[in-house]
């Protein structure tokens, strides 16, 4: 039977949670054995003040060093087939290069822009993976820098996740989930002032960054079930991009919103690009490049609701058809390693 180490948080509603409820699936039809490791557990555990974030600070290489020990033990005593896992920056290149040593097959799927942020050690874990998987098509270049067995695949979503649309709240309006910056800020704040219905944020670092009015409401973060739960219920969820970074001029072109919004029963509004044409269709009514479009949409969809229903459908199957499904993936990984066409999974093949 297949073994494997795997890293991924479980908590509910991240990407990592439904690679690991995979898994655990195949562990019950005894098609694998797996043992899971969730480094919030061992070094990024939750703090609620300074001073918990401060002593978290403090322990933080003694714990990443206790949480590299531990896999190191499973590797010995386990004897996994392979080690996968995502993002995973708190594993060290010692730990991989060791697994190696042992003819374990190292899968790394990383998901965000840029790497070299976790460490230079980390860099050298990308480099030593046996099949990195990355979700950024305008990075292929970069990628392949860092990994020859480096593969570009769509966004994730998992079977399970898949959610129909209901209908508008009118107290929720327009909605955006995730964390505050300076671009997002700006479109939000230009959209509120353009429109008469309410927009809902809910994220990290926004309260106190912008002027909130009776239209524009701000709350904590939230994760899981309740993000699926605004999607639904939003005339239509804005998918902004994180903006352009000082290694990467042209930033997010598709990300885990791209494909997440629509999963969970929201219709999207994403900007438009070579890449968001690409996938979506050039003429897709909801990518928009300027606050205009954006306000067009809105007149449209608040004049037709029964358009906003037709548009989540088209928009949903789009991306079923599309995306990465997580369920295929891993199935493909495990059983297929040495001969997987993983190239199914990226539309944006050069």
């Amino acid at each position: 039977m297949i073994k494997i180490i795997s890293i991924f948080r479980t908590f509910n509603g991240l990407d990592d949670a439904y690679f690991y409820s995979h898994l655990n699936t195949l562990k019950d039809a005894k098609q694998v054995e797996f043992i899971n490791f969730d480094d919030t557990t061992f070094v990024d555990f939750q703090t609620t003040n300074f001073a918990s974030r401060l002593a978290r600070k403090m322990v933080r290489k003694k714990q990443i060093g206790h949480f590299n020990e531990v896999i190191v033990d499973y590797i010995e005593s386990f004897k996994p087939n392979f080690i996968v896992c995502f993002k995973a920056h708190n594993l060290l290149s010692s730990t991989v290069l060791l697994a190696k040593k042992r003819n374990i097959k190292i899968v790394v799927i990383y998901p965000d822009l840029e790497p070299k942020i976790h460490g230079n050690d980390y860099l050298k874990l990308l480099k030593l993976a046996d099949l990195l998987i990355y979700t950024k098509p305008n990075l292929k270049d970069y990628f392949k820098t860092l990994s020859a067995n480096s593969i570009c695949v769509n966004p994730f979503y998992a079977s399970s996740q898949i959610k129909k649309i209901i209908d508008y709240d009118p107290n929720i309006g327009v909605s955006f989930i995730g964390h505050h910056s300076k671009d997002k800020q700006k479109l939000i704040t230009a959209l509120s002032e353009s429109i008469d219905s309410n927009i809902t944020i809910y994220g990290d670092r926004w309260d106190g960054n912008i002027q909130k009015t009776h239209r524009l409401h701000v709350h904590p973060a939230i994760y899981g079930p309740p993000v699926a739960e605004i999607y639904q219920k939003s005339l239509f969820v804005l998918g902004l991009l994180t903006e352009r970074l000082d290694s990467f001029k042209d930033g997010d072109v598709i990300t885990s919103r791209s494909v997440q919004i629509s999963i969970n029963g929201g219709l999207l509004t994403h900007p438009r690009n070579l890449y968001s044409e690409q996938f979506f269709g050039i003429e897709n009514t909801m990518l928009f490049d300027t606050i205009e479009s954006v306000c067009e949409i809105h007149k449209r969809l608040l004049n037709d609701l029964e358009l906003r229903q037709q548009l989540f459908e088209q928009q949903q199957a789009i991306v079923i058809k599309k995306g990465t499904n997580i369920e295929l993936l891993i199935n493909n990984i495990i059983n297929n390693f040495e001969k997987g066409n993983y190239n199914i999974f990226d539309i944006f093949q050069r």
